[in-house]
């Protein structure tokens, strides 16, 4: 994230309780705009240009509240414009990605777990630092999914995301 001063991020002021951003500061020369919620939706995030820039609402978020910027901010319940601050929190790179929910596109309705067509079983597996682990096969997808919850605990702690 390029350097934002905090006199730029006064032109805003952040209501923790609900995550939104209001223009102190009338932006871009549009008095309209005074007092209105601050962003515009991008790939599920909210951005707030200020002085030409954008920036992601969940930083200046933690920029507000805590004076500092780190690496890696985690969407505790994984909707990226949900910017309150009890639903942000300061994770690894590898943290952030097991926080993450089932893709759409999985044969299954378990996050981890995956059909074997061939044999009819159900698969599953996880990833950890970096690797695939694969926990074995099941007759039902509830016992997969079983497993995976199990080992989600296990490795990735509280980013485990079982859903």
């Amino acid at each position: 994230m390029a350097t934002i001063s905090q006199d730029e991020l006064k032109r805003l002021t952040y209501d923790p309780e609900t995550g939104d951003f209001r223009w102190l500061v009338a932006p871009y020369r549009h008095p309209k705009l005074l007092g209105a919620v601050a962003g515009t939706p991008q790939y599920g995030y909210t951005i707030i240009r200020i002085a030409r820039r954008g920036y992601k609402a969940h930083r200046l978020a933690w920029l507000y509240m805590y004076g500092e910027v780190p690496h890696e901010i985690d969407h505790i319940n994984c909707v990226r414009s949900d910017n309150r601050i009890s639903n942000l929190r300061v994770c690894t790179k590898a943290g952030n990605s097991q926080n993450t929910r089932k893709r759409p596109n999985m044969t299954s309705t378990y996050k981890g777990v995956s059909l074997r067509r061939l044999t009819g079983k159900w698969k599953a597996g996880i990833d950890v630092s970096g690797r695939r682990i694969y926990l074995g096969y099941y007759d039902t997808e509830e016992a997969a999914h079983a497993a995976y919850c199990e080992a989600a605990q296990k490795h990735h702690g509280k980013f485990a995301r079982l859903a």
